[in-house]
């Protein structure tokens, strides 16, 4: 185990599951694209948009707003 929560040492303990969570979040946003659910499912979509920095990442602060914002899916 690590002495100190270096980069390194957290990449290490999630094993990989970080990029697991943008896949994850890529495949939900392209359901909920393909449906037209986006403005249904604004917390997903602000999530995934933060991820791909289409928004700063305050914007989970204020994830209803996203409504407001054009969306778009441009993966």
């Amino acid at each position: 185990m690590c002495a100190h929560m270096s980069m390194l040492c957290l990449q290490e303990m999630l094993n990989g599951q970080k990029l697991q969570g943008v896949l994850t979040s890529d495949e939900v946003q392209e359901i909920l694209h393909a449906r037209g659910w986006e403005l249904d499912f604004p917390l997903f979509t602000t999530i995934n948009r933060i991820i791909h920095g289409e928004v700063p990442p305050d914007m989970i602060l204020r994830w209803g707003a996203v409504q407001k914002v054009q969306l778009y899916f441009p993966h």
